[in-house]
C-alpha cells in the first residue's frame, strides 16, 4: 500500500527516482532479496498514476529464502521464512508499506500478478454529487470488460467513494470516465461517452 501523492506515480521513469517502483527496488536490492529487477521475475497487478494511492496493489516476484524451492511452501516453512514485510518495511518510506506476502502454491508455478489478476477496482472519493449515483451504472466498455462502475452512499454524504472494477483498463480510461462522470455529477446532462454503450 501507499500514499501516492509526493510520488510521480507506481512505475519507474528515466527522468524521476520519486517513483513507487524505485523505492520497492531500492529496498529489495538493499535488503539482499533479489540481485536485480531483471532477473528477479517481477509482475504488477496494475500500475497508478501521479499523486494516486493504492490500499491493495500487487506485485510477483522470486525473492531469496532460507528454504530449497521444493519446502517453500509447506506451512512450517512459511512461519519460519524470512520477515519480508518487515525487512522491506524498514527500508521503505513511511508512506509506502508492505502490508503482507505470500508463497506462490506449486500448483501456479508461473503464476504472475499482471496476467493471472481477474479483476482490479479503482476507488475515487471526491464531495458527495447526487447525480453520479444516477449515471456511473450507465458506463460499459466495449472493448474490456468492466463488470462495475457505483457510487456507495456513506452516511455523512461527505466523501462518496465512486468504485470501478473490471478485468482490465485500456490507457486513460479510468481518467476519461472519470472526467466525464463528475462533469455529469456538477452539470447535469445527458451522459454521452464516444466508445462506450450509452444508457
Amino acid at each position: 500500500m501507499y500514499f501516492g501523492w509526493d510520488y510521480q506515480g507506481f512505475v519507474v521513469q528515466e527522468d524521476s527516482i520519486q517513483t513507487i517502483e524505485h523505492h520497492l527496488f531500492h529496498a529489495l536490492t538493499k535488503a539482499c532479496l533479489i540481485e536485480s529487477r531483471e532477473t528477479s521475475q517481477y509482475h504488477r497487478c496494475g500500475r497508478t498514476d501521479k499523486g494516486v494511492s493504492a490500499f491493495g496493489q500487487v506485485i510477483s516476484l522470486s525473492l531469496r529464502s532460507k528454504h530449497p524451492v521444493e519446502k517453500q511452501d509447506l506451512p512450517e516453512s512459511i512461519t519460519t521464512e524470512m520477515q519480508y514485510s518487515k525487512i522491506l518495511n524498514r527500508l521503505l518510506p513511511k508512506d509506502i508499506r508492505v502490508v503482507a506476502w505470500m508463497p506462490i502454491p506449486k500448483e501456479l508455478p508461473e503464476y504472475s500478478a499482471r496476467f493471472d489478476c481477474i479483476k482490479r477496482t479503482y476507488k475515487f472519493y471526491f464531495p458527495f454529487v447526487p447525480r453520479l449515483r444516477r449515471h456511473a451504472p450507465c458506463v460499459r466498455a466495449l472493448i474490456v470488460t468492466i463488470s462495475a462502475i457505483f457510487v456507495k452512499w456513506t452516511s455523512q454524504h461527505l466523501c462518496t467513494p465512486l468504485v470501478i472494477e473490471g478485468n482490465a483498463f485500456l490507457w486513460h480510461q479510468i481518467r476519461c470516465i472519470m472526467g466525464v462522470l463528475l462533469l455529469v455529477g456538477r452539470k447535469g446532462g445527458v451522459l454521452t461517452l464516444l466508445g462506450t454503450a450509452g444508457c
